[in-house]
């Protein structure tokens, strides 16, 4: 026995002779629109709380089940369909408005690696300039003492200069097989990593090129290139990250095997081009 046909009876607003293509366009433009309002939004409102996207979420959804429910609704009672929209867009924006707000007075979280590396390194500089006053004020005392009773030269057992804070880091044979070893055991994270110089250095360029056999060694894959600095603060040893907040697993990495080696890098805000992160030689610190 064949099966009835299936009764359908189209909305008021559609007739036989509508293409069979414009309720599935109509359906596709309100999927659309509710979609890229979501998508805009949370562009603007990335930094905001969990609970500030699952609500736009939630009520985006609302919005395209009331519009596909338009008929239904306003079978149902009249004025419903108008009153829900009305409702959900204020809710909305009520939401969107609150996510803004709550950004204008809340800064964003800081990397907490960054952020403990960057106390280390400071905490390192202090202890070494106070070594170095130490030993200043010794060296002083001495020549002092030994010019009131000879004018004999120095003996060796004068302690040896401290590192220069204007100048690179020295490449010792400990700190070059320290980088190495550092190198070598990240390597499967670091990937290819890029190390740029200011291009209109000679010294910076010096530096960058005795950097790289070090990495070569520990088989650490580099690309070498040029990169003009982004201010006069831009000196010595630096590690540029495309998203300060954000960084990638191989920039915290190398960040890392820097400072523990002692090549004192600072954080700055990489230039697009270089992918998510690279190290920066910029010229010697005044």
């Amino acid at each position: 026995m064949p099966l009835p046909p299936v009764l359908y009876i189209p909305p008021a607003r559609y007739t036989d002779r509508t293409s069979v293509f414009v309720p599935v366009i109509i359906h596709a433009l309100r999927v659309g629109a509710v979609m890229g309002l979501e998508w805009t939004t949370l562009k603007f409102i990335e930094d905001s709380p969990i609970i500030v996207r699952a609500a736009t979420f939630i009520v985006a959804l609302a919005i395209l089940a009331v519009i596909e429910s338009r008929d239904w609704l306003n079978f149902k009672r009249k004025g419903a369909f108008r009153n829900s929209i009305i409702l959900l867009v204020l809710l909305y924006v009520g939401i969107c408005a609150y996510a803004f707000f709550y950004l204008e007075n809340h800064e964003p979280p800081k990397n907490p690696v960054i952020s403990n590396l960057q106390s280390q390194l400071s905490s390192l500089t202090r202890e070494r300039d106070a070594a170095r006053q130490e030993r200043d004020a010794a060296v002083r005392a001495l020549q002092g003492r030994d010019a009131n009773k000879t004018s004999q030269p120095p003996t060796s057992q004068t302690p040896n200069p401290a590192e220069n804070l204007n100048d690179y880091p020295p490449l010792t044979r400990e700190r070059e097989r320290a980088l190495v070893q550092e190198l070598a055991d990240a390597r499967d994270i670091l990937g290819q990593v890029p190390i740029l110089r200011a291009g209109a250095h000679n010294e910076a360029f010096g530096y960058r090129n005795s950097l790289l056999p070090l990495f070569d060694r520990a088989q650490v894959p580099v690309t070498a290139g040029d990169e003009a600095t982004g201010g006069i603060d831009q000196t010595g040893v630096m590690v540029a990250l495309m998203d300060l907040n954000n960084p990638s697993k191989a920039a915290e990495k190398i960040l890392e095997i820097l400072t523990s080696t002692g090549f004192r890098p600072k954080v700055i805000q990489a230039k697009p081009g270089h992918g998510d992160y690279y190290i920066f030689i910029g010229p010697r610190p005044l």
